[in-house]
């Protein structure tokens, strides 16, 4: 009897030692699909991400790119407005009087702000002598000093609409003449 549960014991360890091997492999293999699984994962999750954040960058670029493109509006028909005769005044200078001779065009791509240029043309003329009267000889000598002028005349234009509830879509103002002496 001692033979046989020498045997029964041998079996036993034996049979234990054979399935402590399966079992490792069993862990191993688990552990393996475990961090494939996981690996898996965090690849499906970066790359959305990563296609997420392609999108906004690419979202994000078409709008600078549309920004940055230079604006080109079909705003209509061009109505431009003569004021002729030329505007002349006189304006001050360090030591002596000068004169100012001014031709201005004025573009609208609206018939209704053409229509109200021509209808108080009258008053804006006004304005703009008197504006103009305001300059001083010195600050005219510079092409910045112009373009300050040109704004001016617009804002005063844009002004005497606005005053007599007038829609101004007023787009441009040009000088066609500018002489001083």
């Amino acid at each position: 009897m001692a033979k046989e549960d020498a045997a029964v014991v041998e079996e036993e360890e034996g049979g234990g030692g054979g399935g402590g091997k399966k079992g490792l492999i069993i862990t191993i293999v688990v552990a393996v699909l475990m961090l494939g699984i996981g690996a898996g994962g965090v690849w499906f999750v970066m790359s959305s991400k990563v296609d997420e954040m392609q999108m906004l960058i690419d979202d994000a670029n078409s709008q600078l790119e549309q920004e940055m493109a230079p604006r080109r509006e079909i705003k209509g028909d061009p109505w431009y407005m003569d004021f002729d005769p030329p505007l002349t005044v006189n304006i001050s200078g360090d030591e002596v009087e000068h004169f100012l001779t001014v031709g201005i065009t004025v573009l609208s791509y609206e018939k209704e702000s053409f229509d109200a240029l021509n209808n108080y043309r009258p008053m804006l003329r006004n304005s703009l002598v008197i504006m103009l009267g305001d300059a001083h000889y010195e600050d005219l000598l510079t092409p910045e000093g112009k373009e300050r002028l040109r704004d001016l005349a617009k804002e005063t234009i844009i002004g005497v609409l606005d005053d007599n509830e007038q829609l101004g879509d007023i787009a441009e103002v040009y000088f066609t003449k500018f002489l001083m002496q």
